[in-house]
């Protein structure tokens, strides 16, 4: 869920910037992981329930975008 977090925020990034559709660019982030929109939402929707179980794995994702910017 980690890996999946960190590519919908960059897909989410890509839209805002440059006006493509978010729907579309999520859907082309979540395919590689066999998951549709609707799945991510369902997994989304899980841990807003369980925020002490999504905390960590946010955490995680957004650690794994700063260490692959410093990459760049």
């Amino acid at each position: 869920m980690v890996d999946v977090l960190a590519e919908v925020h960059l897909a989410d990034a890509r839209a805002a910037h440059t006006g493509e559709s978010r729907d579309s660019l999520r859907a082309e982030a979540l395919a590689p992981f066999g998951l549709d929109t609707l799945a991510f939402q369902q997994a989304l929707d899980y841990y807003a329930e369980h925020p002490d179980t999504y905390a960590p794995l946010y955490a995680r994702a957004l650690d794994q975008l700063i260490r692959e910017r410093r990459l760049e």
